[in-house]
């Protein structure tokens, strides 16, 4: 009976000791990080959203983790574009090429600039290396149409216009830059010079004074 009393008590002590301990801790939560990819993705739907400024901040965050991320480094010059601020857009396409060469978009965007700035000699070596990159890009022919035409020249003008036209048939600034070539690049035709005459040397008959 005392065995059973002591065993009893011993369960009635533990039971109280249970109750009275504390509540086992919740595990805390441990914050991660975006990654480079997350911040890229949160800035291209951003600059979906015509936010242009929040997306270069998230694209900002993509390159200082990774600092190789061309694609980033493209959309941030995309953004600049939107905005007007074409310094920082040039500079944001030149690192997306150091880091991708072979980056034809960034190539052809580029030389976009370029082109607004007259600045047609490293235009068209962007452009050359976007086709080269790309055939397929028809904006990069539509570029080089636009310099050949500045500069007169009218076969190399129409050729690119119409390369891009047959990659991008409903690409209406190469149809207006046809447009725009053909009368700059029609024939001049020669005009016939007639030289006057000192004496008349035709074959009528030359009437006498008294037959006036």
């Amino acid at each position: 009976m005392r065995i059973q009393n002591q065993c009893l008590g011993f369960i009635l002590i533990s039971l109280i000791l249970v109750g009275c301990a504390p509540p086992p801790k919740e595990e805390e939560e441990v914050f991660i990080p975006p990654t480079a990819n997350e911040y890229y993705n949160e800035g291209r739907f951003l600059y979906r959203e015509g936010r242009y400024q929040a997306a270069i901040a998230e694209f900002r965050q993509a390159v200082s983790l990774d600092p190789s991320y061309a694609d980033a480094y493209y959309w941030i010059a995309n953004a600049y574009a939107k905005l007007d601020v074409w310094d920082q857009s040039m500079n944001a396409y030149k690192r997306c090429l150091q880091i991708r060469p072979s980056y034809a978009n960034a190539h052809a965007e580029l030389a976009g600039i370029y082109i607004m700035k007259l600045k047609y000699t490293p235009a068209e070596g962007h452009l050359l290396q976007a086709v080269k990159y790309d055939p397929g890009l028809a904006i990069a022919y539509y570029y080089l149409g636009e310099i050949y035409r500045k500069k007169v020249i009218c076969s190399k003008a129409g050729d690119n216009y119409r390369k891009a036209l047959s990659i991008q048939p409903d690409l209406l600034d190469a149809k207006e830059g046809l447009r725009k070539l053909a009368p700059m690049c029609q024939p001049k035709v020669k005009k016939p010079k007639y030289e006057k005459a000192d004496d008349f040397v035709g074959g009528a008959k030359q009437l006498k004074e008294s037959e006036w």
